[in-house]
């Protein structure tokens, strides 16, 4: 008998007040509907990844309503990017872009 079961090896999601570089955007499809999974490095190589549902509307303090506001709407174009989680606790989710060049100790 053959199946078609994807594994997949489960990361931590990201902490609050730790930075990252956004290394890998991919759509993929679940029991419940669409989603983006973000693969996020920390500065020590460390990965963390989160699924983010995609729907219509979304609060602006959901994963992807967090994202969204700090990255725009478009995932192709979130690759690359540096970011710094503000708050991850649920219904509480807040993240700021980071531009390149900046000087991160800066960063609140």
């Amino acid at each position: 008998m053959k199946t078609d079961i994807n594994v997949y090896e489960k990361k931590p999601e990201p902490e609050s007040n730790k930075e990252y570089r956004i290394i890998n955007v991919e759509q993929q499809k679940g029991q419940f509907g669409e989603y983006i999974r973000v693969t996020l490095e920390d500065s020590e190589k460390k990965q963390y990844s989160s699924a983010l549902w995609v729907k219509d509307t979304v609060s602006s303090t959901s994963k992807a309503g967090a994202f969204a506001l700090a990255l725009g709407t478009n995932p192709e174009t979130w690759l690359n990017k540096y970011i710094k989680v503000i708050s991850w606790t649920p219904k509480n989710r807040v993240i700021i872009e980071i531009p390149k060049g900046t000087d991160t100790k800066k960063v609140k």
